[in-house]
């Protein structure tokens, strides 16, 4: 196993190097990543290696960090992730972006780069989260989202907020935001500004609780919004609701529908009265009647 180079570097032609050690030049592979950081030819380089032996080949790749090296090793185990595509990938994006799509898993940043599909950024996300969370790519300091629905309009500030109200305390609305003066767009629209909210996405819910008989296009409306939906039916009826649409409510893997017994309602609604439910009386009360897998 060649694990380090260091010599000389003769020539680049991406991704492949020449460099130069005693007299022995040895051709390597490397990603873009590594290739920005190379010095001008002829001078000393030094790069971590990965030494591969096929039936046809045998390959040396070169990374600048020990971070680059691992993530390609990990992508490499993946099923359908050669090494070409492992390069493309580094090649693509920084480790630190390829653990924050990996962390917010992002296909879509995945797909962008070229021989990875969808089943595939799909599979490289699932298999790569461990290696997130060990860290060994890196700590994530910070990951951001975007929400591509609906933009938020902002609307005009209505004429009672253009001067500050009486009862406004405009240094609390600001909290740890630095000082600015009363701004009547700011404050009719915060959701719209990053110092204030943020946007649609902290709008939309985690877990989405109806009651009652929901129709079938309200229940599969909910599915995408939230991180899990669950419906709790109190009437007799249930059984006859539940079965004109299983069969296309069960396709919403985060879906969860339950049945409560009326004499059990009633006993519940006399405790939630005294705000003394105990999360296993009520879990041992709820009747699942249809439950499929959490999302993710």
């Amino acid at each position: 196993m060649i694990g380090r180079i260091q010599g000389t570097l003769v020539s680049v032609h991406p991704p492949r190097l020449l460099v130069d050690c005693q007299g022995i030049g040895y051709e390597v592979d490397v990603p873009m990543s590594t290739l920005y950081q190379l010095p001008q030819a002829g001078q000393k380089i030094t790069l971590l290696t990965h030494f591969q032996v096929r039936e046809d080949a045998q390959q040396l790749f070169g990374f600048a960090t020990e971070t680059e090296r691992e993530a390609f090793r990990q992508l490499i185990k993946i099923s359908g992730v050669g090494s070409r595509t492992a390069l493309a990938v580094l090649s693509g994006m920084s480790v630190n972006e390829l653990a924050q799509a990996i962390a917010l898993q992002e296909s879509g940043r995945l797909t962008q780069v070229p021989g990875i599909g969808k089943k595939t950024a799909e599979r490289l996300l699932l298999e790569l989260r461990d290696l997130v969370r060990s860290g060994k790519l890196g700590k994530i300091t910070m990951a951001r989202t975007w929400w591509h629905g609906n933009g938020y309009h902002l609307r005009k500030a209505p004429a009672s907020l253009q001067s500050k109200p009486s009862n406004l305390d405009w240094a609390r609305f600001l909290g740890p935001v630095k000082w600015r003066d009363y701004d009547p767009q700011q404050y009719f629209n915060f959701r719209a500004y990053l110092d204030f909210g943020g946007g649609q996405v902290t709008d939309l819910f985690t877990h989405w609780i109806d009651v009652g008989q929901p129709d079938e296009r309200r229940i599969m409306k909910a599915s995408p919004r939230a991180e899990r939906v669950t419906v709790i039916s109190f009437s007799h009826s249930t059984p006859v609701w539940w079965k004109g649409l299983e069969t296309r409510i069960t396709r919403a893997r985060n879906v969860a529908v339950w049945q409560v017994e009326a004499e059990q309602s009633h006993a519940l609604a006399a405790l939630a009265q005294r705000h003394q439910v105990d999360p296993e009386i009520l879990g041992a009360w709820l009747d699942p009647f249809g439950q499929c897998p959490p999302r993710g």
